[in-house]
């Protein structure tokens, strides 16, 4: 049997940006259903990349408004962004309405993950992965 080279290794995984972990970036008014990126909380690049401040109300992104009754289909759409795509988020801020345009931020959250470590593993890898 031949012997497979691996090695424990840590790759860097882009985190979510609406949620660290269990701790939200965002919350809701129940009142009128309005999403508000939390106020007073340290943010991470992606919201410091777009000025996306604490106490704004995000009403749409990329032209899809939001609110309470589809911030799950808000979340899952965000697992779709890919690094420095361009998003535009409609805000209100201080009571006026603005647009903010950027590029997709990602944090990174550092994960174990097996690497193989000679290129004949790798090449089975591959073929087995095409099937």
């Amino acid at each position: 049997m031949a012997k497979v080279g691996v090695t424990k290794s840590t790759e860097k995984t882009p985190g979510n940006v609406f949620l660290k972990g269990r701790v939200p970036y965002i919350t809701v008014n129940p009142e009128n259903k309005e999403i508000i990126v939390i106020p007073n909380m340290e943010l991470i690049d992606f919201y410091k990349s777009l000025d996306l401040r604490g106490g704004d109300i995000i009403l749409a992104i990329n032209e899809k408004p939001y609110s309470l009754d589809n911030i799950y289909e808000m979340i899952s759409e965000s697992q779709n962004w890919k690094e420095n795509d361009v998003i535009s988020i409609k805000i209100k801020r201080d009571g006026k309405e603005q647009t903010l345009k950027g590029k997709v931020k990602f944090p990174y959250e550092e994960k174990d993950s097996l690497k193989a470590t000679d290129s004949s593993a790798n090449k089975v890898k591959e073929a087995w992965l095409k099937g």
